[in-house]
């Protein structure tokens, strides 16, 4: 902060928003390297999987992931819906639920009335479509009752997840979210590809934050527009720039571009609370420093520079800066 409030304010803007598409760059290539060994839809299946996990149930999410991969859904669902006119999203959401080993094989006495008419609904549609039992492959998934808030816990969280499937299955995940996310009008691009995510419905999860809970009195959002953000930006947009690079399109990729600069800020968290401490402290921060790019900028230098040696005297960016060079190359690209 020292350094940087004596210098241009584009200095440390640029500094920071570059850091944030250099983060997309990071998460392409990681996507690429899965690419390698594995097809699109099912590489952002597993990221929107796990992005709905949360902190406290990424890695439940990712093995379920793995464990009921998006091809088998996609093909049961499709099939069961052509022959029997089965609801896709409720299928999806069953045999999720089925592999979790999160559904409910008895009812207690707390159980509401509409769950349990949710959950027989289910169970026949897992036993008549799913491929095997809680313990399918000889895997159990372990679930922590009391890591998530009620609105978050993993049952609701997969109605949300299926209802997100259950609208790709026709053209496939991957490119259902391509055709979201390169709409010619950024606005709109935008909208569509959050919609995906808050345009969740349930007749049971969008009343009820639990099985055991009271019907709440209006509909609420089973994904918000926070974490379907969230996901937007760790899965859809790398996912995006990988295919765009891919196929050379300069148009395509500056509508990729276009889009990441243009997301407002998500909920921050610890890192990016220290970060614009360290680097901004009480400084007014420019409009383009709130936005979800300036978000990943902060998480990326932390990455790089602060997260294993928070020495400043071992930091690379503020020696460049110190010695005014990082700020000449700024200044030029400014």
């Amino acid at each position: 902060q020292g350094l940087l409030e004596h210098m241009p304010e584009e200095v440390g803007e640029r500094l920071v928003l570059l850091s944030g598409d250099a983060r997309i760059i990071v998460k392409q290539r990681r996507f690429g390297y899965e690419a390698e060994r594995s097809d699109l839809d099912q590489i952002a299946y597993s990221a929107i999987l796990e992005g709905m996990g949360y902190k406290a149930f990424t890695n439940q999410f990712a093995f379920l992931a793995r464990k009921v991969p998006y091809d088998r859904l996609r093909e049961t669902a499709l099939e069961a819906e052509a022959s029997s006119g089965v609801d896709m999203s409720a299928l999806t959401q069953a045999l999720l639920l089925q592999a979790a080993g999160l559904m409910p094989s008895t009812f207690d006495d707390k159980f509401a009335p509409e769950a349990r008419v949710h959950y027989r609904r289910l169970r026949h549609l897992a036993q008549k479509y799913g491929s095997g039992g809680d313990n399918e492959n000889g895997e159990t998934i372990k679930w922590k009752a009391a890591a998530a808030r009620p609105a978050n816990r993993p049952e609701r969280r997969i109605a949300g997840i299926a209802h997100t499937l259950s609208c790709s299955y026709r053209d496939g995940l991957f490119q259902s979210m391509l055709a979201r996310i390169l709409e010619s009008d950024r606005k709109k691009a935008q909208k569509r590809t959050i919609g995906f995510f808050t345009g969740a419905y349930d007749q049971f999860w969008s009343y009820y934050f639990s099985s055991h809970g009271k019907r709440l009195e209006k509909a609420a959002a089973i994904v918000g527009n926070d974490r379907a953000q969230t996901i937007m930006v760790n899965a859809f947009i790398p996912l995006a720039l990988l295919h765009v690079r891919s196929e050379h399109s300069s148009e395509n990729e500056e509508r990729v571009h276009n889009l990441f600069q243009k997301l407002p800020t998500s909920q921050p968290n610890s890192v990016t609370r220290l970060m614009e401490y360290r680097m901004f402290g009480g400084m007014n921060k420019t409009r383009a420093l709130k936005s979800a790019r300036a978000q990943q900028g902060l998480l990326q230098i932390f990455a790089d520079w602060c997260s294993e040696d928070p020495s400043c005297e071992n930091c690379g960016i503020f020696a460049g800066l110190q010695s005014g060079y990082i700020s000449e190359k700024l200044m030029q690209q400014v």
